[in-house]
């Protein structure tokens, strides 16, 4: 009987538990290779188990500089391919593989027309780990989305919830970004959108949580006017929330607290 590959696929979460589930290390023996798109040292995210397996590094795929599509596509032929000879390998990702990861979605494609089988191992998400930073939960509900494709697709807000929007460090391009190109000023379409919603003084915040204990994370918090007059760390891989209108409890949240205190990493709004 011919064996089906399998390819896994796992998130290296902030904080995600440095140890496999009970039963599920002894699955994952038979693993050729460890592909990821993570640039850093692994040990720090890598579980115990998987330590000593070859480790395939694939951030260099990431050549296209005008359509990041083709490179999420270009890294999931790499992992699934690796597969088609039986074998089971592990792709790894940055956070949550089901939080705004089109490898992943890539990956399940091309797996189902490979006759291939697919597991997703579960791990913290961004959403999570920012939700905790800011002091926040998804009650009474929290609208999340892609920066580019919510102006892109005119979708509407509610301002009586929440707003969280993602990969806001590349919202003015479908490419990759480089380093001199990191500008809020490249944020005036999104600002104009949003003020549609929110008025012009409502707080909206610059955030990235930390990745480990050690890390501060960030936050910066502007008047949504000034959204498109902030500094390059504001958009070095954090993410924009904005509190609902009617936060009644504005004055215990975590978030308001971190503007009040006006730390070097904090902008008070006036």
């Amino acid at each position: 009987m011919e064996t089906k590959g399998h390819v896994w696929v796992m998130g290296a979460g902030a904080f995600t538990s440095r140890r496999l589930p009970v039963g599920l290390a002894d699955r994952l023996a038979k693993l050729k290779a460890v592909f990821t798109i993570i640039r850093e040292p692994l040990g720090i995210w890598l579980p115990v188990e998987l330590r000593g397996i070859q480790v395939v590094r694939l951030a260099d795929e990431f050549t296209n500089f005008t359509d990041r599509i083709d490179n999420y596509q270009r890294v999931a032929r790499r992992v699934v391919e690796a597969a088609r000879d039986g074998s089971e390998v592990m792709y790894i990702t940055y956070g949550s593989p089901v939080i705004f990861d089109r490898v992943l979605s890539f990956i399940r494609n091309m797996c189902f027309e490979a006759n291939l089988l697919c597991t997703v191992i579960p791990a913290t998400s961004s959403v999570d780990a920012l939700l905790a930073f800011v002091g926040e939960d998804m009650a009474p509900g929290l609208q999340i989305c892609e920066a580019r494709w919510l102006v892109r697709n005119s979708i509407r807000l509610d301002p009586r919830l929440a707003v969280l929007l993602f990969q806001v460090g590349v919202y003015w391009t479908d490419g990759l970004v480089q380093p001199t190109e990191i500008q809020t000023s490249h944020l005036v379409s999104l600002k104009e959108y949003l003020l549609k919603v929110f008025p012009a003084k409502h707080p909206a915040v610059f955030v990235r949580a930390p990745f480990t204990m050690a890390d501060e994370g960030y936050a910066n918090c502007r008047s949504l006017d000034e959204l498109d007059s902030g500094v390059p760390q504001d958009l070095m891989g954090t993410s924009l929330y904005l509190p609902a209108l009617s936060d009644t409890e504005r004055d215990y949240k975590s978030w308001w607290c971190m503007v009040r205190r006006g730390a070097w990493r904090v902008a008070r709004v006036e």
